[in-house]
């Protein structure tokens, strides 16, 4: 009895794609191994990369093109980058051949900045919620904060954005948490003493990942000191920083 042929990464296979669900490429099609062989062999679905023989000569990014002959292809072939999906085993119906070394490196190369594309528009979209919830405008922002600490009685509201002296300076050594690539904003509301220092840190609204950040630097920044009929005044007011 003949063994099935394993499946090995940067194998090229037919696969029986039926049927397509939406943009996928359907019917029956070469298609690249892309998964590890740590899985082949035993897992039951494979990761692939659909090929096709539509040819764009200058994508650089979303195909990879391959030439005729190439890993068992009758005509000049394209892989889908773009396209990388797991499939049943059972839809791998026979082997062609194996990718280039050049081709493989390309493949790899082009998946890793599709797959990191894909990070960034998760995390954009996962902030993006967030930011719904908490963080729409610096005007409901500050109601928030002003409703929910307690105003000291020789202090002064300002409704306005405090004007920082060292903001660039003190953005600079904020350390970016591991966690996350991404961005977003932190409101911190601070009272500020007469000479435009940093007093107490009352309340932080935004995304919460960079909380901890914004504490430790929070007291590094200077305001223009705030003033009364010329004279000094402490005064409570909302920052906001720009985590880009």
């Amino acid at each position: 009895m003949k063994q099935p042929e394993k499946i090995k990464q940067f194998d090229v296979w037919v696969a029986d794609l039926n049927p397509p669900n939406g943009t996928e490429p359907g019917k029956i099609r070469p298609v690249v191994v892309v998964q590890t062989d740590l899985l082949n062999g035993f897992h039951p679905s494979t990761l692939i990369c659909p090929v096709t023989t539509n040819i764009f000569p200058k994508a650089e990014i979303l195909r990879v093109n391959l030439a005729k002959n190439e890993a068992g292809l009758k005509q000049r072939s394209a892989v889908l980058v773009d396209q990388v999906r797991a499939i049943d085993n059972k839809r791998l119906v026979k082997r062609l051949g194996l990718l280039s070394k050049a081709s493989r490196e390309k493949l790899k190369a082009n998946l890793k900045i599709i797959l990191e594309l894909m990070k960034y528009i998760l995390i954009s979209i996962f902030l993006t919620i967030i930011f719904s919830q908490n963080v729409f405008t610096q005007k409901s922002i500050e109601y928030s904060l002003y409703d929910s600490v307690n105003i000291l009685q020789d202090t002064v509201i300002s409704k306005e954005v405090p004007e920082c002296i060292k903001y660039i300076e003190v953005f600079n050594k904020i350390e970016w948490p591991n966690q996350v690539d991404g961005w977003g904003y932190v409101y911190a509301a601070c009272l500020n003493d007469t000479n435009g220092n940093v007093e107490s840190l009352l309340e932080l609204k935004g995304v919460e990942i960079f909380y901890e950040a914004v504490k430790k630097v929070i007291y590094l920044l200077k305001f223009k000191p705030g003033k009364i009929n010329d004279k000094p005044v402490k005064y409570y007011g909302i920052v906001r920083l720009d985590l880009l």
